[in-house]
C-alpha cells in the first residue's frame, strides 16, 4: 500500500509502478492513489540518529485520506528466524498401575520416644457479648486550659528567580541521534517565609449549629494541664452476661494424694455359734456352743464356756435369735415383779447388760372371771445392737429367770439359738 500525505507535509517518498505514480496529492492521474506493492527490498542500514531539534509548533491535522485498494501480495520473503517454542502438549494418560509388591517384613519396633512437652494451654474462649452501655455519668467540671507554647519564628521566603524569555520555535529538523541527558541543575535556595500577621480579634461566639458528620480524628495536641477530676457519674446498669466461652483444655492432673490409713477389715473379727437345746430353771449363762459349719468360731471365742474375749478395741455388732418353750403347763399366775429375760452381758471388767429382751407374758384380768399373768408356752426373743468395747472385755449370753420358777427348754432342738458378734469399726 502507498500512502499519499496531505499537501502540507514534506519529505514523503514518492513511489511509482508502471504509469501510476503517487504524489502528495490524494490521486494519481485521476486514479485513487493505490499502487500494487512490489517485492520487498532489502532493509537499508539504519542511519545515525540525528540530534533532537527544537520542537516546532504543531500543525493542524490534515483530513484523513481515502483508504487505498489492497495491493497484490508480494513474493514470499526469506524464511524468518525460528519462532518461539510452542506450548507443551497435554500430559498423556496415566499408565496402568503395576501390581503391588510383596509387603516387607515388619521392622523392629523403635524405642519409645521421649514424652513430648505439655501442649500449650487452649485458646481463651471467645469474649462474651459486651453488655449495654451504662447511663453516662454527669460531666465533670472542665479543667483549666493548659498554657499554649510559644510559636517558633518562621523563616524568610526566598526571592523567586526571573523567568527566562521563551525562544522562537524552530523548524522541525530531521530526527538526530539522542543526545546524552544533561546534568540536573542545582535546586535554587528556598526563600525565607514572610512574617505571620497579627491575630485578629476573636469574634463573638455564634449560635451552636447542628452537629455535623464526625470528621477524621485530628493529630493529638499537646496535653494540657490536667483539670480537676469531675464527680463520679452514676454507675450504669450491669450489661447482660456474655455467652460462656469455649471450655479450655483440661489441665494437667494433679499429684495423687497420700494414701489414707487402712480401715478395718469389716466383720472379719468375730464368731457365729449355734446351741441346739438346753433345759434350765434358774438364771444361767448359755454354754456348750457349736461352731461347726455353717457356723464358725474365733480364737477369742470359747465355745464350751460361752465367753468371747474382745481382741481389739472398737465397735461391735451383737445379734441373737433365741427360741424357747416351757416344759409344762402354767398352773400359777406370776407375780407382778416376775419378768424373765435374755441378755448379752459384759462380765469383765465390770458386769453390765449390753442388749436384752423379755420373754413374752400373757397378762389377763377379766372381772369376776379370770385374773392371770403367765409366760407364753413358746416364743422367740431377738436381740440386736451395736456397742463400743475395749480389748479384754469378756462377753456372754445369759438367761435371767427374775423370779420365774418353771423350767424352759432353750432351743427346742431344730430351731435352736444363734448368737454372733463381729467388729465393724
Amino acid at each position: 500500500m502507498n500512502y499519499c500525505g496531505p499537501a502540507d507535509e514534506d519529505e514523503y517518498q514518492v513511489k511509482s509502478h508502471r504509469h501510476c505514480s503517487c504524489s502528495i496529492v490524494l490521486s494519481c492521474s485521476g486514479i485513487p492513489c493505490v499502487c500494487p506493492t512490489g517485492p520487498t527490498g532489502a532493509t537499508g542500514a539504519t542511519g545515525a540518529t540525528g540530534a533532537t531539534g527544537v520542537a516546532g509548533a504543531t500543525g493542524e491535522t490534515g483530513a484523513t485520506g481515502v483508504t487505498g485498494v489492497t495491493g497484490a501480495t508480494g513474493a514470499t520473503g526469506a524464511t524468518g528466524a525460528t519462532g518461539v517454542t510452542g506450548v507443551t502438549g497435554a500430559t498423556g494418560a496415566t499408565g496402568v498401575t503395576g501390581a503391588t509388591g510383596v509387603t516387607g517384613a515388619t521392622g523392629v519396633t523403635g524405642a519409645t520416644g521421649v514424652t513430648g512437652a505439655t501442649g500449650a494451654t487452649g485458646a481463651i474462649g471467645a469474649t462474651g457479648v459486651t453488655g449495654g452501655t451504662g447511663a453516662t455519668g454527669a460531666t465533670g467540671a472542665i479543667g483549666a486550659t493548659g498554657v499554649t507554647g510559644a510559636t517558633g519564628a518562621t523563616g524568610a521566603t526566598g526571592a523567586t528567580g526571573a523567568t527566562g524569555v521563551t525562544g522562537a520555535t524552530g523548524a522541525t529538523g530531521a530526527i538526530g541521534a539522542t543526545g546524552a541527558t544533561g546534568a540536573t541543575g542545582a535546586t535554587g535556595v528556598t526563600g525565607a517565609t514572610g512574617a505571620i500577621g497579627a491575630t485578629g480579634v476573636t469574634g463573638a461566639t455564634g449560635a451552636i449549629g447542628a452537629t455535623g458528620v464526625t470528621g477524621a480524628t485530628g493529630a493529638i495536641g499537646v496535653t494540657g494541664v490536667t483539670g480537676a477530676t469531675g464527680a463520679i457519674g452514676v454507675t450504669g446498669a450491669t450489661g447482660v452476661t456474655g455467652a460462656t466461652g469455649v471450655t479450655g483444655a483440661t489441665g494437667v492432673t494433679g499429684p495423687t494424694g497420700a494414701t489414707g490409713p487402712i480401715g478395718p477389715n469389716f466383720a472379719s473379727t468375730g464368731f457365729s455359734g449355734f446351741l441346739s437345746t438346753l433345759t434350765i430353771a434358774t438364771s444361767t449363762q448359755l454354754t456348750n456352743w457349736s461352731t461347726a459349719s455353717p457356723y464358725y468360731g474365733h480364737a477369742n471365742f470359747n465355745a464350751v464356756t460361752g465367753n468371747f474375749t474382745v481382741p481389739t478395741t472398737g465397735r461391735y455388732t451383737i445379734l441373737a435369735t433365741i427360741n424357747y418353750s416351757t416344759t409344762a403347763a402354767v398352773t400359777l399366775s406370776l407375780g407382778a415383779g416376775v419378768n424373765p429375760f435374755f441378755a448379752v452381758q459384759r462380765t469383765s471388767p465390770s458386769a453390765v447388760n449390753l442388749v436384752s429382751g423379755f420373754l413374752p407374758i400373757l397378762n389377763v384380768n377379766v372381772a369376776l372371771v379370770l385374773t392371770l399373768r403367765a409366760v407364753l408356752g413358746n416364743g422367740e426373743i431377738t436381740l440386736a445392737g451395736d456397742v463400743s468395747l475395749s480389748a479384754g472385755d469378756v462377753i456372754g449370753l445369759f438367761y435371767n429367770a427374775a423370779g420365774l420358777t418353771i423350767s424352759i427348754n432353750i432351743g427346742s432342738g431344730t430351731t435352736g439359738v444363734v448368737w454372733s458378734m463381729h467388729q465393724i469399726a
